[in-house]
C-alpha cells in the first residue's frame, strides 16, 4: 500500500489541482478517465506541471475534458509519499489522412499547453507538494548516505581486524622463532663453558669395575654385523645378547650364524608388541638377575673399546646414578650423510650436555650404560614410540641421576638418504606428539619432576612441531599482509631468518673451523633446505597423533631407497602446494605459491636423487598398548639414525 498524489489540469479555467489518496495498491496506480485509456510515465520525484489555455468552442471544451487525464504512479521507494506526473497525449507525427485537420489542431493545442504557465493564484497550492518532495528527497539522500557510511565503516573495520589478526599471528610466530633461537644460543654458550671446565680438570684413575655388564643389541631386519663385532671388543668382559625382531627368514639365519661364531645369545619373542621398548622389556624379563647393568645398542651403534669400563666405573662409584650416556658421532658413506652427519654430535654437545645443568638430563636411547636395578624400580621401559624420553622422566621422577660423558663417544650412521631421513623425522614427530598427549593427560611421572625439568621437557618436545608451525605461520601471515598492502620491515624479516638458523650454528661454526667458510655456508644452506622441506611432514604426523591416532615406531632404512619409490609419501605436500597455488591466483600473490612449492620441490628433487644400493628395508612394528615388563630404552629427538 502507498500514498498517491494526483495532478489534474483544467484547460478551461487554467487551474491545477492536487489530490493525495492513501491506501491505493501499486497495481491500481493507473486508472482510465472518461472512457479514454490513460497514458503513464515513469515514476519520479519531480512533479511535472502542465496546463492548457482555455478554448472557447464546445469542441475545444470536449477536447479539454478528454485531455484532463490524471496519470498516477506509486513511488517505488517509499510508502509514505508518492508523486505523479501528467503529460499531454502524445500525437503521431504522421496521422491518418481522414483526421489530418483535427490532429493538426490538437498538436497545436498541445504545443501551446506545454508553453503555458500556471496562474499566480494557484501557486500556493503547489508549495506544500513541492516542499514535501524536497523533504522526501533530503531524507532519502541522508538515509542513503548513512547506509553507505555504515558499509564503508564495516569494510574498514573488517579490513582493520583482518590486518590486526595477521599482524598478531606474525608477531607470535616470530616470537616463537626468536625464543627457540635464543634458547639454542644460550644452551650452546653454556655447553662451551662446561667443555672448557671439563678439559681443565685433571684426569683421575678409575677403579676396576666389578659390575656384570650385558650388551643388548636391538635389531629388526637391519642387522649390521660389523657394528656389533666392533662393539663387542671391550676392555672388560661383557655378555652379548641379540634381541632379534626380524621377520625375514634370511636375516634370522644370518643372525644365528653370527651368534654361533661370536658366542652371542639370540633372544626372540613370540609377539612384536610394544615397539623397541617391548623388545627390551622381554629380554630384561628373561635375563633378570644375570647382570647389574646393560648397554643399549641400536643396529648401527659402534662402541669404543674402553666405553664399558669407563661407564661402569662411574656407575659403580655413584649409587644414585642410573644412566651414563655417551655422545653420538654420526658418519656416512653417501654425500647426503657426510654433509649433514656432523649435526648429530654438535646437537648432543650443544643441547643435551648443557641441559644436565639447566634442564632435564637426557637418555637418548642408545650408547648408554643403564643400571638394571633402576630400570626395574620404575617398572621397565615405557612402551611408547619415544621410550627414551619416557624412561628419562620416569628415572628422574624416581630420583635417579643421569650423567652425560662428552669424553665418551660412540659411532653410528646418519640416514643414508632423504627418504630415510623423512622416516626418522616422521617417527620423531609422532613420538613427540605422543609424549605431549600424555602430558596433557597429566602423566604422573611428568608431574613428579621438578618444575625446571618439567618445563624443559615440555619445551624441548613441543619445539619440534611448534617450530615447523611457526615457520609456516610466518610465511602465510607475511604473504597475506603484503596482499593487504602492509609491508613488513625488511630488517625484521632478515633478523628472524638469521635467528631461525641458531640451532644449526654450532655445526656451522665447527665446520668453518675444520674446513673453512665455504663448506660452512654450504652446510647451512643444505641443512636449511632439507629440514625446512620436512616441515609439512612434521605437522601432518604431529596432528595425526594429537587427533587420537596411534603413534607408530618406524625403523629407519639402512639401505638407499630406489629413486622415485617414495614419491607417494609426498601426496599431502603436493595437495597443499596445489591449494596454495589456487589461493595465490585468487590473491594475485606468487609468493604464497612459492612458499609451499619450494619445500615440496626440494623434497621431490632429493627423493629423485637417491642412488639405490639395495631394496629399502622398511619395517613397521604393530601394536601400541602392551603391559610393561622390564628395562632400557631407545633414542631421543636428536636428528640421528634410530634403527
Amino acid at each position: 500500500m502507498s500514498s498517491l498524489t494526483v495532478v489534474a489540469v483544467n484547460h478551461q479555467s487554467g487551474s491545477v489541482s492536487f489530490t493525495t489518496a492513501a491506501g491505493i495498491n501499486s497495481d491500481q496506480a493507473i486508472m482510465p478517465a472518461k472512457g479514454h485509456a490513460a497514458r503513464t510515465t515513469s515514476a519520479t520525484t519531480d512533479v511535472t506541471r502542465s496546463t492548457t489555455r482555455p478554448r472557447p468552442s464546445a469542441k475545444a471544451s470536449h477536447a479539454a475534458d478528454t485531455s484532463m487525464v490524471p496519470t498516477m504512479c506509486a513511488h517505488p521507494f517509499s510508502g509514505d509519499m508518492a508523486t505523479a506526473s501528467i503529460s499531454a497525449p502524445t500525437m503521431s507525427n504522421a496521422p491518418p489522412a481522414a483526421h489530418n485537420g483535427r490532429r493538426t489542431r490538437e498538436n497545436h493545442d498541445v504545443e501551446a499547453s506545454m508553453s503555458s504557465t500556471i496562474s499566480p493564484r494557484d501557486t500556493p497550492a503547489l508549495l506544500p507538494q513541492c516542499f514535501s518532495v524536497c523533504i522526501y528527497s533530503a531524507t532519502t539522500y541522508r538515509e542513503n548516505t548513512r547506509r553507505i557510511e555504515r558499509r564503508t565503516t564495516m569494510y574498514e573495520l573488517l579490513h582493520t581486524g583482518t590486518v590486526a589478526t595477521l599482524a598478531i599471528g606474525y608477531a607470535l610466530c616470530a616470537a616463537l622463532i626468536w625464543f627457540a633461537g635464543a634458547r639454542a644460543l644460550v644452551l650452546w654458550a653454556l655447553s662451551q663453558r662446561m667443555l672448557r671446565r671439563a678439559a681443565a680438570l685433571p684426569a683421575t684413575a678409575a677403579a676396576s669395575p666389578t659390575l656384570r655388564v650385558a650388551l643388548l643389541y636391538c635389531v629388526a631386519d637391519d642387522f649390521c654385523p660389523d657394528a656389533l663385532r666392533a662393539s663387542m671388543r671391550q676392555s672388560i668382559a661383557v655378555d652379548t645378547y641379540i634381541l632379534d625382531d626380524s621377520r625375514d627368514a634370511a636375516n634370522q639365519t644370518h643372525i644365528d650364524a653370527f651368534a654361533a661364531e661370536h658366542l652371542a645369545t639370540v633372544i626372540r619373542r613370540p609377539h612384536r608388541t610394544g615397539f623397541k621398548a617391548g623388545n627390551l622389556n622381554h629380554a630384561l624379563s628373561a635375563l633378570r638377575g644375570r647382570f647389574d647393568a646393560c648397554v643399549v645398542l641400536d643396529s648401527d651403534t659402534v662402541l669404543p673399546r674402553g666405553f664399558v669400563a669407563a661407564a661402569s666405573a662411574q656407575l659403580q662409584d655413584d649409587g644414585t646414578l642410573a644412566v651414563v650416556q655417551a655422545v653420538p658421532d654420526a658418519a656416512g658413506t653417501t654425500l647426503f650423510a657426510r654433509v649433514l652427519g656432523p649435526l648429530v654430535n654438535a646437537h648432543a654437545l650443544a643441547n643435551h650436555l648443557p641441559r644436565t645443568r639447566a634442564g632435564l638430563p637426557m637418555f637418548i636411547g642408545r650408547g648408554a650404560l643403564i643400571r638394571a636395578a633402576a630400570i626395574h624400580a620404575v617398572g621397565g621401559v615405557p612402551e611408547t614410540v619415544a621410550e627414551d624420553l619416557a624412561l628419562t622422566t620416569r628415572l628422574r621422577a624416581a630420583g635417579w641421576g643421569i650423567a652425560i660423558r662428552p669424553d665418551l663417544r660412540f659411532g653410528e650412521t646418519y640416514p643414508i638418504d632423504y627418504a630415510a631421513l623423512r622416516t626418522q623425522v616422521g617417527k620423531a614427530a609422532e613420538g613427540a606428539a605422543e609424549f605431549l598427549r600424555s602430558a596433557a593427560l597429566r602423566s604422573s611421572a611428568l608431574r613428579a619432576l621438578r618444575h625446571r625439568e618439567r618445563l624443559d621437557a615440555l619445551t624441548e618436545t613441543a619445539l619440534l612441531p611448534a617450530g615447523a608451525l611457526a615457520g609456516l605461520g610466518i610465511m602465510l601471515s607475511g604473504v597475506l599482509l603484503a596482499v593487504a598492502g602492509i609491508a613488513l620491515p625488511a630488517g625484521l624479516m632478515a633478523a628472524t631468518a638469521v635467528i631461525a638458523l641458531m640451532p644449526l650454528l654450532p655445526t656451522g661454526v665447527a665446520t668453518w673451523r675444520r674446513h673453512g667458510a665455504l663448506p660452512a655456508a654450504v652446510f647451512l644452506a643444505a641443512a636449511s633446505l632439507v629440514y625446512g622441506s620436512v616441515a609439512l611432514l612434521t605437522l601432518r604426523r604431529t596432528a595425526r597423533v594429537l587427533c587420537g591416532r596411534r603413534a607408530v615406531f618406524t625403523v629407519t632404512p639402512k639401505t638407499a631407497t630406489r629413486p622415485g619409490a617414495s614419491f607417494g609419501a609426498l601426496r599431502s605436500e603436493f595437495a597443499c602446494a596445489l591449494v596454495a597455488a589456487v589461493a595465490a591466483i585468487a590473491l594475485h600473490s606468487p609468493a604464497l605459491a612459492a612458499g609451499f612449492a619450494a619445500p615440496v620441490a626440494v623434497a621431490a628433487v632429493l627423493l629423485s636423487a637417491s642412488r639405490p644400493r639395495a631394496a629399502a628395508s622398511r619395517h613397521r612394528t604393530t601394536g601400541h598398548r602392551v603391559a610393561h615388563r622390564a628395562p632400557v630404552a631407545r633414542r631421543a629427538s636428536l636428528p640421528t639414525t634410530v634403527r
